[in-house]
């Protein structure tokens, strides 16, 4: 999709809205990489299973070939989520400062539409990311290398169909925070119309249009991505389902510890249950409120 149609389908909200939306941001993406830490100090080695399913192997393969070679797994994703929480934090400046304090597609400047289209990324970036972790470390557990078993096919089709663009997003954030801050700052606050579009095409200027090279219209990849801003009831929503997510991936860490040591631990395993279900409801109440505005 290019800039003029994705602006088109961005709905009028509050400044406010934007920035509740990078705090849940910053909140997922500390939790994971916390839970990152936790794995690599209870020396959880998941070599074996990264290089034993299909989309693991492949974002394995394409930083062992890309610009950020010799980077390890999980070194690389730690990398980008620092990258994450770093660029919330700067784009929160950015957005603070901003003298709008209500956002209309119609009338977005070219900056404010890459922020937007930014935000998507990193949005879809965490949601991968947290299923990819979730898939290794339960195959670990289970001592299966068959993922499918226990992906709902919703959850295998949007990992399969998604996988190119999440490669594209994570080289993206290993570039680093200051180095994206920089480049979007770059990008000049001029109208989003043809005309102004149409000046910068045949300028030097043509590569500052898009930060991102992954394209514009993330959101249909997730139709109700905007409907998120503003609704503070599906930010607690996520939050704690994000929470619950990261409270499982620790507790299925320390089931790892325990099958590594020969040790059986039934009340965290009935408790991964819990979580687990709790997540499946929280689910149900996201798409509740989706639903509300679909």
């Amino acid at each position: 999709m290019d800039i003029l149609n994705y602006v088109k389908g961005i709905p009028t909200f509050k400044k406010s809205s934007l920035l509740d939306r990078l705090s849940v941001t910053t909140v997922n993406a500390n939790d994971l990489k916390n839970n990152i830490a936790r794995m690599d100090a209870n020396k959880i080695d998941l070599e074996k299973e990264i290089n034993s399913w299909v989309i693991s192997k492949s974002i394995s393969r394409d930083l062992a070939n890309g610009p950020y070679r010799g980077l390890s797994f999980n070194y690389a994703m730690d990398h980008a989520l620092s990258t994450v929480v770093s660029l919330c934090e700067g784009l929160n400046k950015i957005v603070s400062k901003d003298r709008h304090e209500v956002w209309d597609g119609k009338l977005l400047n070219l900056r404010q539409a890459n922020i937007l289209n930014l935000l998507e990324h990193v949005d879809h970036f965490l949601k991968y990311t947290t299923f990819v972790y979730d898939v290794l470390i339960t195959q670990k557990n289970k001592k299966t290398r068959d993922a499918d078993t226990y992906l709902q096919k919703a959850d295998a089709r949007f990992l399969a169909q998604t996988l190119e663009f999440y490669k594209g997003t994570l080289f993206f954030l290993l570039k680093g925070s200051d180095q994206i801050i920089k480049d979007l700052n770059k990008i000049p606050e001029i109208d989003v119309d043809e005309t102004s579009l149409s000046v910068m095409e045949g300028t030097s200027s043509k590569d500052e249009m898009e930060l991102v090279k992954n394209g514009f219209g993330v959101h249909n990849l997730n139709p109700v991505f905007w409907y998120k801003l503003g609704r503070m009831n599906m930010h607690v929503a996520e939050v704690e389902k994000a929470r619950n997510e990261n409270d499982t991936f620790a507790m299925k860490i320390s089931q790892a510890n325990n099958l590594r040591n020969g040790t059986n631990d039934a009340a965290l395993d009935d408790q991964i249950e819990v979580y687990q279900d709790e997540i499946i409801k929280n689910v149900a109440r996201i798409r509740s409120i989706e639903a509300q505005y679909a």
